[in-house]
């Protein structure tokens, strides 16, 4: 499947072209009941083949280089869908979650990229 890269995406110099960009909530800490959360759609995440940034509120960015990303694990809920990002970081918090209702297109994205 050959997924193009939208005119309104674009190109990080780190990661490369942006294949899929969304709206969502965001979790991030050290587990369940130890998280910061970030209701929808305070968060946005961008795939690209070489590394997924998140951008979450307060101006934070979250960078994960692919040589980072042990898994990407998607989990399906009723109307929306919560991709935990595993990583081998020591200086990130272990639970990140982002939430999103934009099922189709972010399968689509994470497949094309090589990340599911």
């Amino acid at each position: 499947m050959s997924l193009e890269p939208a005119a309104e995406l674009t190109s990080n110099p780190t990661f490369g072209p942006q294949l899929y960009v969304g709206r969502g909530g965001f979790r991030i800490g050290k587990g369940y009941l130890a998280a910061w959360n970030f209701p929808f759609p305070s968060a946005t995440i961008h795939i690209h083949r070489d590394g997924i940034i998140v951008r979450y509120p307060f101006k934070n960015e979250l960078q994960l280089p692919r040589a980072n990303i042990s898994a990407v694990e998607i989990k399906r809920r009723l109307i929306f869908k919560v991709i935990s990002l595993r990583h081998n970081r020591p200086d990130l918090p272990p639970y990140i979650l982002f939430l999103s209702f934009d099922l189709a297109r972010l399968d689509a994205a994470l497949l094309a990229a090589g990340y599911l």
